[in-house]
C-alpha cells in the first residue's frame, strides 16, 4: 500500500501477466486472481479502483492502465471479469462482507468506468496524449476480448459521441524540424485516433443490424466526410521512415562497438515501450554499457566531425532520435492494421 512500492509492483504484475500469457508450451497461463486468493485479490483490485484518485500520479495511473491492457489481453479471465464490472469477489459472489458494500450504497465504479468518463471530455487527448492512448487501449482491449463481460458503450451518455467529436477536429501532420517532444505527442495522438477507429468499428460491430434505425444521429455524424477525412488521407500508408537513419546507426554501431550490435540493446517484452527517445531500443541500458565511452555521450568530437551542421550529440542521441522515428512510424502501423474482432 506504500506509495512508494505501487509503481514498481504493478510494473512486475504486467511483466508477469504478459510472460505467462505468451508462453506458447501453456495454452492457459496460471491465474492472478487464483493466486492472490480472495481477501489480497479484494484489497489489489479496491486499490486499482482508485485510477480517479486525485493522490495518484500520472505514471501509476498510466501503468494500472497498461496493467489492466495486459490482463484483459491475456487470458486472466476471472481478474479480467472484476476489474471490468468494478466488483469484488465477495461482491460478485453473494457474501455479506460489509467491507464490500461502499458507505453511500452506490455500486462502486470500475477501471473500466472511469476511463469512459475521463475519455468523455475531447480536450483530455490534447491536454495529455499519452495518458488518453492508455485509456483507449485499455478501452479497446476490453470491448475486444471481453464484450460480454461489459456494459454497452452506447449507454454511456457522451462517450461514443466525444470520440467523433475528436475525429471531427484531428489533423496531425509529421515535420522534419519538429522538437523531440513534439514528435513524441504527435506519435502518441495518431496511436490514439487509431484506438479510436477500433472502438468505433467495435461498437458497430456488436450492434444488431436493425439498430441503426434508432440511432440515426450516430450513423449521420459518423458517416461525415469531416469524421473520416484523416483516416481517409493517412490510414492507408505509412511515411516519415528515415531508412538513412537507420542503416548508418546499425552500421556505425556495429564498427564502433563490434561484440555488442544496436539490436542487442532493444526492449524485450518486460518493458512496456512508450513512445519517445526510450521507445524501442533500451537507452538506461545502453548507458550502463556504454558510458564509459566519450563517444556515446560525446564531448563535441565526434559531432563536429561526422556532422558539421551540429544536429546530434553521440550515439546516444542518434539512438534517441531513431527511437522517435520508429515511435512515428508504430504509431501509423495501429492506425493500419485491421484490428482482429474475436
Amino acid at each position: 500500500m506504500h506509495e512508494r512500492f505501487r509503481l514498481p509492483a504493478v510494473d512486475l504484475l504486467e511483466a508477469m501477466v504478459v510472460a505467462s500469457g505468451s508462453n506458447q508450451t501453456s495454452p492457459e497461463p496460471p491465474s492472478l486472481l487464483g493466486h492472490l486468493g480472495t481477501e489480497c485479490a479484494n484489497a489489489f483490485t479496491q486499490m486499482l479502483a482508485g485510477l480517479d484518485s486525485p493522490t495518484h500520479d500520472l505514471q501509476l495511473e498510466t501503468a494500472i492502465l497498461n496493467f489492466i491492457s495486459a490482463v484483459v489481453s491475456n487470458k486472466q479471465q476471472g481478474l479480467s471479469i472484476l476489474l471490468l464490472r468494478g466488483e469484488t469477489l465477495m461482491g460478485r459472489f453473494g457474501g455479506k462482507d460489509s467491507a464490500t458494500v461502499p458507505a453511500d450504497g452506490k455500486k462502486p465504479r470500475s477501471i473500466l468506468t472511469v476511463a469512459l468518463d475521463k475519455l468523455s471530455d475531447p480536450k483530455l487527448i490534447n491536454m495529455n496524449p499519452e495518458r488518453a492512448l492508455s485509456m483507449l487501449e485499455a478501452v479497446a482491449l476490453s470491448q475486444n476480448y471481453w464484450s460480454l463481460a461489459m456494459e454497452d458503450l452506447g449507454q454511456h451518455p457522451r462517450f461514443i459521441s466525444s470520440l467523433i467529436k475528436y475525429m471531427e477536429t484531428f489533423n496531425e501532420e509529421f515535420q522534419p524540424q519538429d522538437a523531440k517532444e513534439v514528435l513524441t505527442t504527435k506519435a502518441n495522438k495518431v496511436a490514439a485516433v487509431a484506438y479510436i477507429a477500433q472502438i468505433i468499428a467495435m461498437f458497430i460491430h456488436t450492434k444488431r443490424a436493425s439498430s441503426s434505425r434508432h440511432e440515426p444521429g450516430f450513423i449521420s455524424q459518423l458517416l461525415n466526410p469531416k469524421t473520416l477525412k484523416y483516416y481517409f488521407n493517412h490510414g492507408v500508408r505509412i511515411t516519415n521512415y528515415r531508412r538513412s537513419l537507420h542503416g548508418q546507426l546499425e552500421k556505425n554501431f556495429g564498427i564502433k562497438w563490434p561484440g555488442l550490435g544496436l539490436m542487442k540493446l532493444k526492449k524485450t517484452k518486460l518493458k512496456k515501450k512508450v513512445y519517445g527517445p526510450g521507445y524501442f531500443y533500451d537507452l538506461e541500458l545502453a548507458g550502463q554499457l556504454l558510458g564509459f565511452d566519450k563517444f556515446w555521450e560525446d564531448n563535441g568530437v565526434r559531432k563536429a566531425r561526422a556532422n558539421p551542421n551540429g544536429d546530434s550529440n553521440g550515439y546516444k542521441e542518434e539512438v534517441e532520435l531513431a527511437n522517435l522515428n520508429l515511435s512515428l512510424i508504430d504509431s501509423q502501423v495501429v492506425c493500419n492494421i485491421p484490428y482482429n474482432i474475436t
